[in-house]
């Protein structure tokens, strides 16, 4: 993946893939919470002026960024959650924008019928954001 970075081909880190290459270029990945309390549910982020409310189900996160990571949004008691590279087409998200129906009921607890469908929609806004900013 470093290769392919190098060669500007863009990367969209999602949940593990965010922590993963963050951790590669010197981050550091640990617990968000002492208890290792699993966040569940959803959260809303900030990019491009733009919000989406994506899904949460992760007991791991970033928590300090390297020198050649930035912040899209400021760190919170969830961690970083969206990051990008100084000078690679690297983007991470901690969230799931890329959840289905299913992942939402089963693995983030959302019930709520309309919430599921504003979460999926906004989800597919966020990758069509990622995209159009850094594949197009």
């Amino acid at each position: 993946l470093a290769s392919e970075l190098k060669a500007l081909k863009p990367v969209l880190g999602l949940c593990f893939g965010h922590q993963l290459m963050a951790h590669h270029f010197g981050a550091t990945v640990g617990f968000l919470h002492k208890d290792e309390t699993k966040i569940l549910g959803s959260r809303t982020l900030s990019w491009n002026k733009q919000n989406y409310t994506l899904a949460m189900s992760h007991r791991q996160g970033v928590t300090k960024l390297s020198d050649g990571l930035l912040e899209l949004m400021p760190e919170s008691n969830l961690g970083y959650d969206l990051i990008k590279h100084k000078t690679l087409p690297f983007v991470g998200c901690q969230a799931h924008p890329e959840a289905s129906e299913k992942f939402l009921i089963n693995d983030c607890q959302v019930k709520d019928y309309s919430e599921r469908v504003n979460i999926l929609d906004a989800g597919s806004k966020f990758l069509l954001n990622w995209y159009q900013n850094f594949v197009q």
